[in-house]
């Protein structure tokens, strides 16, 4: 009887190890996931004001809506 005890004992230290490397895992993921995430809006505003300051350099026509010929 001692025996069957002592076998569950060490499967569940087992399965409690494996379930913290997994958690460690995952939470490393998540890290990596919000710093990309971080870094892609950066990007996204850059590219934003990159845009306007192009539009800002460039002539453009831009039809008015109060002129009737346009």
């Amino acid at each position: 009887m001692k025996q069957n005890y002592d076998n569950c004992s060490n499967y569940l230290l087992e399965v409690e190890e494996k379930c913290q490397e997994a958690q460690s895992s995952c939470l490393q993921l998540l890290q990596h996931v919000r710093i990309k995430d971080d870094e892609m809006d950066r990007l996204h505003k850059l590219v934003v004001d990159l845009q306007r300051k192009c539009e800002d350099d460039l002539f453009i026509y831009r039809p008015l809506k109060e002129d009737p010929i346009d």
